[in-house]
C-alpha cells in the first residue's frame, strides 16, 4: 500500500505567508528572514515603550503647571473681598420673606430682621398676631413703627401690649416708596416662628 504525502503548501492558504520552503522566484520571505523554530510574526522591539513614555512626559509640565494656576486662584479671592468693604445697597425681593427672630417677655417681645440697605424702604411696621383662640372680641393688634438707617444692618423692634402665656407670629412689612408711581407700598419681608410669651 503506498502513501501519498501532500505538501504543506497545498493546505496553508497562501496569504499567511506560504511555506519556507519555496523556489526563488516565490513572493514569501526568505529563510533567513524567518528564524527556525520562532513564531513568523515579527514584533518591532522599542515601540510600545516609546509610546508609554510620551504619556508619562506630558503630565509632568501639566503638574508644573498646577502651582501656577493655584497661586492664580488664590489671588482672585482677595480682589473679590475688597468691594464688600463698600456699603451694601441690597433691595427686598418681592415674594421673599426672611426668617424674624424673637426674644418674647412677658408682655413684650424684641423682633429683629436683616435691612439689606434698601434706600426706597422707609419705614418697618412690625406687629404680632395671636395663634391662640379667644371667645369674644378680639384684641386690636399691636403695630410697632421702626426708620431704618443707611446701609445693610441688623434692625430691630419691640412690640408691646401682647398677653402673657400666648402664641404669637411676628410680621415685618416694608413700607417702599415707588417710583413709577405716587405712593407706598407694604411688602412683608420677614416672618417669625410660632413664639410663645411668658
Amino acid at each position: 500500500m503506498i502513501r501519498r504525502f501532500v505538501p504543506l503548501c497545498a493546505v496553508v492558504p497562501f496569504a499567511l505567508g506560504g511555506c519556507a520552503q519555496g523556489t526563488p522566484n516565490d513572493a514569501g520571505p526568505s529563510p533567513a528572514a524567518m528564524p527556525t523554530g520562532q513564531s513568523w510574526i515579527v514584533v518591532a522591539t522599542g515601540a510600545t515603550p516609546a509610546a508609554s513614555r510620551t504619556p508619562t512626559a506630558s503630565p509632568t509640565p501639566t503638574a508644573s503647571r498646577s502651582p501656577a494656576r493655584a497661586t492664580s486662584s488664590s489671588a482672585s479671592p482677595t480682589a473679590a473681598v475688597q468691594p464688600a468693604a463698600s456699603p451694601c445697597v441690597g433691595a427686598h425681593r418681592p415674594g421673599v420673606i426672611s426668617l424674624a427672630n424673637v426674644r418674647p417677655g412677658t408682655a413684650t417681645a424684641v423682633v429683629s430682621w436683616h435691612h439689606p440697605g434698601d434706600d426706597s424702604v422707609v419705614d418697618y411696621r412690625v406687629t404680632a398676631i395671636s395663634q391662640d383662640l379667644l371667645d369674644g372680641p378680639q384684641p386690636q393688634v399691636p403695630w410697632s413703627m421702626v426708620t431704618p438707617g443707611r446701609g445693610c444692618h441688623t434692625a430691630t423692634a419691640t412690640v408691646t401690649g401682647l398677653r402673657p402665656r400666648t402664641r404669637y407670629i411676628f410680621h415685618v412689612n416694608a413700607d417702599r416708596v415707588l417710583h413709577t408711581q405716587e405712593g407706598t407700598q407694604s411688602l412683608t419681608v420677614a416672618r417669625s416662628h410660632v413664639v410663645s410669651t411668658t
